[in-house]
């Protein structure tokens, strides 16, 4: 993320640009069986978020995308280490794609430019929305 602002900070005199910071699910609820996993991911979501203030003036939008269970060798990897729960929701919806989380940041992209800080689940079978953090829906209705 540093390194990517230090090339599109408008303050720098380059044109400004977007970050996409990749957490998971992970980073926004607790996972008991992946503890450090989990943290790594909230750090990663808790950053994005302090960083939307930190680059407010700089012409850069930070965002997460937080995905469900990727098809990826570590999911699969891993498989057989997950809780029951999880086994039982993979077996249910399925892992999504990688070219759906690719959608997912296309969205952050080019659909949603209003988004500064915010984490966009991707949930299967490529269902979008934002997480809402404690504290926005005051802000938000503190607005109108």
């Amino acid at each position: 993320t540093y390194l990517g602002v230090e090339f599109m900070s408008t303050d720098k005199g380059h044109r400004g640009g977007d970050v996409i910071n990749i957490s998971s699910m992970g980073g926004l609820v607790p996972m008991p069986y992946g503890p450090a996993y989990c943290a790594s991911k909230h750090g990663v979501v808790g950053f994005t978020r302090s960083m939307k203030e930190v680059l407010a003036s700089d012409g850069v939008r930070v965002n997460a995308i937080c995905p469900e269970f990727v098809d990826t060798a570590m999911v699969k990897h891993n498989m057989g280490d997950l809780p029951s729960e999880s086994k039982e929701h993979i077996a249910d919806m399925g892992l999504i794609s990688p070219e759906v989380v690719a959608e997912g940041m296309l969205q952050l992209l080019l659909q949603d430019k209003s988004k500064v800080g915010a984490a966009l689940m991707v949930r299967p079978p490529g269902k979008t929305s934002y997480f809402i953090f404690a504290g926005e829906q005051r802000r938000e209705r503190a607005k109108l």
